[in-house]
């Protein structure tokens, strides 16, 4: 099974099997 969420700071969080955590943020270009 396979999850994919984001947070209110634009940050991709993505869940996946077994036990496989991965975490994309997007750098704000200011």
């Amino acid at each position: 099974a396979e999850g994919i969420a984001s947070d209110d700071r634009d940050t991709l969080w993505i869940v996946s099997e077994p036990n496989l955590f991965y975490r994309f943020t997007r750098m704000a270009a200011s």
